[in-house]
């Protein structure tokens, strides 16, 4: 039930004729805001839909934003009414055929501009305070792409160095600022790995079923004329069998979790309306809406294991786990006990969420 900000998306493509002039009144441009109001754009190649899906199946979101190539510098993040857009430069795009610096410049850079699209960032924010915050939370999002892509923090670094100027503008940070958000993106991600792989190299418990000691022995036959007696089988009382109280107590909580469920909270830019729901087969689907648009779907599976509720997204790749607490029948809590999630909620958030069927 966990869908942060984050770093999140539904696609709202519209069906565009191939060549098409728009008009903007703000954007993001890598190293500042574009100054061009009116581009003609083109259909995206299919080396850019693969570069961009590379970068958002790296951390396992979906696309809320339409590609175009344009003539613009390299990369920007747009909005036209309510379709946000990424424009790209064709010769831009040329450099992610390069090796070393400036292939993983170019990742940088659009990495740059999807994370704000994932964050729902709103580019007509005119004070400068809060747009430069904006700018350090894409620079923070492209540093952990660039660690799941499999960059060094100096690769990662790559695009600060080679297209932005040291010093600071009314939308942008100085170089040294972005840098450090770029580094602390890709240190969260690895740490986020590292954490997993370790919990992974723990899982030493058994789960099978413990094999049955108490079948009886098979004793040889004898022959009819040989005396013998068989041996005497003590009489046990039937013994009961063993009711494991914690699955009983997990079955209970998936019951009870199965319906459709409801949350409502601001993070201080945006109301959020988050309608999540749970299918007794295992599976789920979560709308997130923002300021009443609607700004990411996602699809998940989901179990309850020892009391926890287990929130799984692209396989096992990554996972939340939350303690539940029900407040009444239409009413529960759930509070964040652990997660891998890029970009996620951090563990102690307490959610609270109210049931509509």
């Amino acid at each position: 039930m966990k869908y942060a900000i984050l770093f999140l998306a539904l696609c709202f493509s519209t069906a565009l004729p191939a060549q098409t002039l728009i008009s903007i009144e703000h954007s993001c441009s890598f190293d500042g805001e574009e100054e061009q109001t009116d581009f003609y754009t083109f259909d995206a190649s299919k080396e850019a839909d693969r570069i961009v899906g590379e970068i958002l199946n790296s951390v396992n979101l979906a696309k809320n934003f339409v590609v175009k190539s344009a003539d613009c510098k390299n990369a920007l993040a747009t909005t036209e009414g309510r379709q946000r857009y990424i424009l790209y430069n064709t010769t831009f795009l040329e450099k992610f055929k390069e090796t070393g610096k400036v292939r993983w410049g170019a990742y940088c850079v659009l990495a740059h501009e999807i994370g704000h699209h994932l964050n729902n960032d709103d580019f007509t924010i005119s004070d400068s305070k809060k747009r430069k915050v904006l700018e350090l939370q894409a620079d923070k999002f492209a540093g952990g792409v660039l660690y799941n892509l499999g960059a060094s923090l100096e690769e990662a670094q790559a695009g600060i160095e080679l297209l932005q100027s040291t010093g600071e503008s009314n939308t942008h940070p100085p170089a040294r600022a972005r840098a450090e958000a770029m580094a602390s993106g890709w240190k969260n991600a690895q740490e986020v790995h590292r954490h997993r792989a370790e919990r992974d190299g723990d899982r030493t418990e058994d789960t099978t079923p413990p094999k049955n000691t108490n079948q009886p022995t098979k004793s040889e036959p004898q022959g009819k004329d040989s005396g013998a007696k068989l041996p005497e089988i003590e009489k046990k009382p039937p013994t009961q069998p063993q009711v494991d109280q914690t699955a009983v107590s997990d079955q209970l909580f998936r019951n009870a979790l199965v319906g459709q469920w409801e949350a409502t909270y601001s993070d201080g830019y945006s109301n959020i309306n988050n309608i999540v729901t749970l299918n007794a087969n295992g599976t789920g689907v979560g709308y997130l809406y923002m300021n009443g648009i609607l700004a990411n779907t996602v699809y998940v599976s989901w179990q309850v294991q020892r009391g926890y509720y287990m929130e799984q997204y692209a396989g096992t790749q990554y996972y939340s786990t939350l303690a539940i607490a029900f407040n009444g029948n239409n009413y529960m809590s759930l509070t964040m006990a652990e997660t891998n999630m890029p970009n996620g909620l951090p563990v102690g958030t307490v959610l609270y969420y109210t049931r509509r069927y």
